[in-house]
């Protein structure tokens, strides 16, 4: 089943929009973050961060590594198609903030309007990601 993100934002309503927005904010977040080579963590859901690869003569070479959290492999019933090695170090990295999504990346929207919209939308993945 492939899912689109008109299919997770719903119908072209009012909700739909903030839907929506916060989407994109969370995208251009996310975005924001890989450029600088942090991590990214979405309680509940997943993590990215960045795995030394290669170090030598002062280079670094850093490799993107996805993980899903196990509470949405659970709740959802899915398992991850290339688990991370077990060499890989997690690195923490930074934690959703509703609070940044909607003052730096959202022009309208409120935290609360952030933490409700993408709720629906990462249930609405999750579900899609089950069947």
């Amino acid at each position: 089943m492939i899912i689109t993100e008109a299919d997770l934002c719903g119908e072209p309503d009012a909700a739909g929009e903030k839907r929506a927005k916060a989407w994109a904010a969370m995208c251009q977040w996310i975005k924001l973050r890989c450029t600088r080579k942090r991590g990214v963590n979405l309680p509940n859901v997943f993590q990215l961060f960045f795995e030394v690869t290669v170090a030598d003569a002062g280079s670094k070479l850093r490799r993107p590594v996805f993980v899903l959290s196990e509470r949405f492999c659970e709740n959802y019933a899915v398992q991850q198609l290339y688990p991370p090695e077990a060499t890989a170090a997690v690195v923490a990295g930074d934690d959703l903030n509703f609070y940044e999504l909607a003052i730096q990346h959202s022009r309208d929207l409120s935290k609360d309007d952030c933490f409700v919209a993408l709720r629906e939308m990462l249930f609405k993945l999750g579900e899609a990601a089950g069947q």
